[in-house]
């Protein structure tokens, strides 16, 4: 069973060729600027050790959580940084984003390692097993770029960029 982000279904606004930076780059800036006006951004901790680019576990959090709102801005205003090192990707280097998909009558947020990238569809499968419903890890799905939460990839120096809905996490865990 194919499994597609629930985000991002309309074909027509979909770009088929990878000119979309440029056009959703104002957009990005914008929706940054806003969020940052607001009350600012942090930075999330540069070259954390890990060797996994997405986490274990569930973590529970409110729609209207404006943290993860502003961390989400941010991994998209950066994200030609991920499209860019995927494109140049090195042998032991790992990709994951994390995406809305349905699962029955529940929108779950999950992790996606990424296996390809054409335009703006990330095909991949998914990080882990959903304890409460029926998305397993390993399972194929496909997400869209301009409708993830979160992204994060591991360099071959073990050095972990992105993850800016990570950093938030991380810093409510360590209180």
């Amino acid at each position: 069973m194919k499994i597609v982000s629930t985000k991002g279904q309309n074909p027509q606004s979909t770009p088929t060729s990878p000119s979309y930076c440029l056009s959703s780059a104002c957009l990005l800036t914008a929706m940054a600027a806003v969020i940052v006006s607001l009350g600012g951004c942090a930075k999330p901790e540069a070259q954390v050790k890990t060797d996994k680019p997405a986490p274990e576990g569930t973590t529970y959090a409110a729609a209207e959580d404006m943290e993860l709102k502003k961390a989400r801005v941010e991994a998209l205003a950066h994200f030609d940084e991920f499209a860019t090192a995927f494109k140049n990707k090195q042998e032991g280097e790992k990709f994951a984003v994390k995406a809305a998909f349905k699962d029955g009558d529940q929108e779950v947020h999950k992790w996606l390692i990424v296996d390809q990238m054409e335009n703006l569809d990330i095909v991949g499968h998914f990080a882990s097993s959903d304890e409460k419903g029926n998305l397993k890890a390993g399972q194929q799905a496909t997400a869209k770029a301009t409708f993830i939460d979160d992204w994060s990839y591991v360099d071959k120096n073990g050095g972990e960029h992105g993850g800016y809905g990570l950093s938030v996490l991380r810093k409510r865990q360590a209180k």
